[in-house]
């Protein structure tokens, strides 16, 4: 009963007993069991199946009238503000909406548009009604149990009446049930089972506040909770009132804001059911404008940015999950299914999650933090591993072991999702015809390498932070290859989803670093293990996602196609010029300051307005520039990725000569055998990338995931060129004299790692190959000119020429064979004296053959330990000073056993044949000052005696065993 002013005059027991006696009056009426109505979980069992069945069916108007009853106690407790009870009306309530919508379903009562549409009014209005007073409140433990039930509440209140039209399997005529006119009263005698409680009581419940509510509560009620989403964001929680503007109607206290953030999932999930409780109402735009809240434009307000993904996250989810059944859901999903593709990429991704994995690069940790902090790395590692195994139990690390199941179990959770996304996605697709691209979306999520007729291998076996990193990125590139394909019939855009991508691990990354930074400035020399180990752990976070980074930018500049708008090529060439090049040529980089940059392009791109990243500040971070080395190493190991990018689009072509100085631009050590390796292998698909000690784990799962993608996906290496990248490249800096030993040794390594496949794969012209053989002799001779020889240098050149010997030429369409073999077959028939009158085929030939007679000539001086070997090795030295050429020796000899002087001058012949000098008056043009310097320079140094190392005995061994077997 109210007074004039409207507000209840009961006290809470009275309030809290009417609610009991009326919600179990509506379970008889609903034909359930009352006495077991505490669980308010499900529906209990029937008191009478045959009404359930088609016999006697409750009077509609007492339903509505006992039920609306309960909804006025519910009512009655948001004038009281507070109360011991409210809990338990709320529980009420949710048990009466939870069997409610059991009944509607079950029986011809769910067809009574009327009894439903009274009752829905009334229910929205009282829980409004409760909301508003729970989000001001104090904040007592009583209010947040308050909130979780009203939550509960608002969630079976939208399944009890769900809207029939908003189904997939929607009923076309809509009819109600025939016979419902005719509905008798169930009369029931007996004792008072209830107690002795006035009647009274019951009849004085004024349900006039329910009656005069406006009919937009429903829609009222979702409008609210989207405010509440909006004021309880983690930058204004703590606002008065009236900093939160004039617009804002709703009144939330710091608890209440509390309360909404505390239970944000179920917040969202309210807002879907609302949906579907009311889809007649403009639900749409409150949902779409949570889904498509604004990117992540900096990392300096991450709390915000974080609560505005996580919302859009779980509406995302939640939409998909029910999309199968409720058609408003899945044109929701449709409709924002770029979005929902973000959210799905930030989850997969999230630094919140990964950070929870422990690191196998245990032997990075020992070499960064010594062996202790390594042994508790692989501690960790053990234990994050076996914690599902029931051999801890009883053990000392059992307590642990539990921390880390529950740990390992919520970072999964996110895996879980995604196949349950996935099976949403597909089942909603028809049985015939192509997969559309949700379709195809949803296979991805649940297959990764859908576009590969067989699965990768698994490379990582154990579970770490390197194990998820590598899925994730499965998913990254497959993304990249079936959005590519769709890219024309669908209105998500590859360029959209290609830079959130980008600007999701550079956020990451930026947002690792800010941590970092606040972890080194906390450490002292008397921090414990544990927080060493945090900021350890921390770097292998960043480690990781720059690792990815680099991965991914390979794998989208190689699937760059033309056609890109203005904001796509911008952001492709900051990528190239501000982030892989300046590395590659090992600049001064500051890697926080550029990884802003590349962000606020890519917002650009995401968003299509220029002006969108203007409020993302630069500067706020910075530094990091010690892993540009780590970066560098990860740029070369995707060389073929991005040679295949630089064959196809014409601005990454100066990426080619960027990566050339990295392999060539390096001190001597382990740097110095990797990275020409790594690039020289990029060109050759049946090779395996062969990684240093160095290497993370991670990155040599990824050079393993891309070697076998790449060998699926032979017609696109195809388009590599090994002789364009020799003539432009290498071949010039070993022709060039002034070229230092040191450059032309890193380039032969190249070369030797480039010939590796030639006896599978031949792409090597012949003439690049005489271009090559003219290089390593004039190398040679610069080396043999120098005071002190460089043996490792000539090992080189022994064991390319060695290679180079074995890779194959084609005779014919049907015949190859040995480049060693075919020289000596072409000068074994009857040949005129003069080189000039050969044709071009028997002038290379004969070049070819000349030039393993002359190899092996030294490789006798080499192997001659002798004294008499020593003279020859300082004769020999004294004649490449000289290097002239002999026209008188006949080239009949050349089947002959030539000494080490006659195959020196004849080969000089036949080069200059082959090759004649541009200017043949330039020998008549002299500097006298350069040839003063030289002379002085000559005489200054002393010639030191050459003592060939066992290395050089080895190559020149292995070769002359070559020559004579081909020969």
């Amino acid at each position: 009963k109210r007074e004039s002013r409207g507000t209840c005059t009961r006290s809470f027991p009275q309030v809290f007993t009417a609610a009991k006696v009326m919600a179990s009056i509506a379970m008889l009426q609903m034909n359930i069991c009352p006495w077991f109505q505490d669980t308010g979980e499900k529906v209990t069992h029937v008191w009478n199946n045959e009404v359930m069945n088609g016999g006697v069916a409750p009077n509609y108007d007492a339903l509505v009238f006992t039920v609306s009853s309960v909804i006025a106690c519910l009512d009655c407790l948001g004038d009281m503000r507070k109360s011991l009870f409210t809990s338990h009306v709320i529980s009420i309530v949710t048990l009466v909406f939870t069997n409610m919508a059991s009944f509607f379903q079950n029986s011809a009562a769910g067809r009574d548009a009327v009894a439903k549409s009274q009752l829905k009014e009334l229910s929205s209005s009282a829980l409004l009604k409760i909301f508003k007073v729970l989000i001001n409140s104090q904040g007592d433990d009583e209010d947040a149990v308050c909130f979780q039930l009203l939550l509960t509440a608002v969630r079976s209140f939208a399944s009890a009446f769900l809207d029939s039209g908003c189904t997939q399997s929607k009923d076309a005529s809509g009819s109600v049930a025939q016979g419902g006119d005719t509905v008798q009263e169930n009369e029931v005698d007996g004792d008072d089972i209830w107690g002795s409680i006035d009647d009274d009581l019951l009849a004085s419940i004024d349900l006039g506040g329910g009656k005069a509510a406006a009919p937009f509560f429903t829609q009222e009620l979702a409008k609210t909770l989207k405010n509440a989403l909006q004021q309880s964001k983690p930058s204004g929680r703590f606002l008065l009132p009236s900093g939160l503007g004039a617009t804002s109607l709703l009144q939330m206290s710091p608890h209440g804001k509390h309360f909404v953030a505390t239970e944000l999932d179920r917040v969202c999930q309210c807002l879907v059911s609302l949906q579907l409780a009311g889809p007649d109402m403009d639900y749409r735009s409150v949902l779409s404008d949570l889904l498509c809240t604004r990117v992540q434009s900096h990392f300096d307000d991450d709390r915000d940015s974080q609560f505005w993904v996580q919302i859009s996250q779980t509406l995302s989810t939640e939409l998909i999950n029910l999309s199968k059944t409720f058609g408003i859901c899945s044109e929701l999903v449709k409709a924002n299914f770029e979005r929902v593709i973000f959210n799905v990429l930030g989850m997969v991704f999230d630094s919140q999650r990964l950070e929870v994995y422990p690191s196998c690069n245990i032997e990075r940790i020992r070499k960064d933090a010594g062996n202790e902090i390594g042994e508790q790395a692989l501690d960790r590692l053990d234990i994050f591993n076996t914690c599902e195994s029931s051999s801890v139990v009883g053990t000392g690390i059992e307590a642990v072991a539990k921390v880390q199941r529950k740990r390992r179990r919520k970072a999964e959770r996110v895996w879980r999702m995604c196949h349950q996304i996935s099976h949403a996605l597909l089942e909603s697709e028809s049985n015939h015809g192509a997969l559309s691209l949700e379709g195809r979306i949803g296979s991805i999520l649940q297959d990764k390498d859908t576009d590969l007729a067989q699965k990768a291998p698994s490379v990582l076996d154990s579970s770490s932070l390197e194990k998820e990193a590598l899925q994730s990125f499965q998913i990254l590139r497959t993304l990249v290859s079936v959005i590519g394909m769709n890219e024309k019939n669908h209105a998500v855009s590859m360029e959209r989803v290609l830079a959130f991508s980008v600007s999701l691990i550079i956020s990451q990354s930026l947002r690792t670093m800010k941590s970092l930074k606040y972890q080194e400035s906390i450490i002292t020399r008397d921090s414990s293990n544990e927080q060493e180990m945090r900021k350890i752990m921390t770097e292998e976070l960043l480690r990781t996602y720059l690792e990815v980074l680099v991965a991914l930018i390979a794998w989208i500049f190689r699937n760059s196609r033309d056609g890109a708008s203005k904001q796509w090529t911008a952001l492709e060439l900051q990528l190239r010029d501000n982030f892989l090049t300046p590395i590659l040529r090992r600049r001064s980089v500051d890697l926080a300051l550029t990884l802003q940059r590349i962000l606020r392009t890519s917002l650009t791109v995401i968003t299509g307005n220029i002006n969108s990243s203007a409020t993302l500040r630069l500067g706020s971070i910075s530094g990091f520039s010690n892993y540009a080395d780590g970066i560098l190493d990860s740029i070369v190991r995707r060389s073929r990725q991005l040679f295949i990018a630089i064959s196809r689009q014409a601005h990454f072509r100066s990426l080619q000569s960027s990566l050339l100085e990295a392999a060539i631009d390096v001190s001597d050590g382990d740097e110095e055998l990797l990275l020409p390796r790594y690039l020289g292998t990029a060109y050759s698909i049946s090779l395996e990338m062969k990684n240093g000690s160095d290497t993370s784990p991670l990155g040599e799962g990824i050079d393993e995931y891309l070697s076998f993608v790449e060998n699926k996906a032979t017609s696109d290496v195809g388009c590599l060129k090994k002789s364009s990248f020799l003539d432009s490249f290498i071949l010039p800096r070993l022709h060039h004299g002034k070229t230092k030993l040191a450059i032309k040794r890193r380039n032969l390594r190249i070369v030797r790692h480039l010939l590796e496949d030639e006896m599978n794969d031949r792409t090597i012209e012949t003439s690049s190959i005489k271009k090559l053989v003219k290089g390593m002799r004039q190398s040679l001779l610069q080396c043999f000119k120098e005071p002190v020889i460089d043996n490792v240098f000539l090992s080189e050149v022994l064991s390319c020429s060695n290679r180079l010997a074995s890779i194959p030429v084609m005779i014919d369409d049907s015949r190859q064979e040995t480049l060693l073999s075919w020289s000596r077959r072409s000068v074994d028939a009857e040949l005129p004296n003069d080189v000039e009158e050969l044709s071009t085929k028997e002038q290379n030939g004969a070049y070819f053959w000349l030039f393993y007679q002359w190899l092996q000539n030294i490789g006798k001086i080499i192997v001659d330990t002798s004294e008499a070997g020593r003279e020859k090795r300082s004769a020999f030295r004294k004649l490449c000073k000289n290097n002239e050429s002999d026209i008188r020796i006949d080239l009949s000899r050349m089947m002959l056993e030539m000494d080490l002087n006659s195959s020196h001058r004849l080969l000089c012949y036949v080069e200059e044949v082959l090759f004649p000098s541009r200017d043949e008056n330039s020998a008549s043009i002299a500097n006298v000052y350069a040839n003063e310097r030289l002379s002085q320079d000559s005489t200054s140094q002393q010639v030191e005696d050459w003592k060939p190392t066992g290395g050089v005995r080895k190559c020149a061994k292995e070769l002359m065993a070559e020559v004579v077997a081909q020969g």
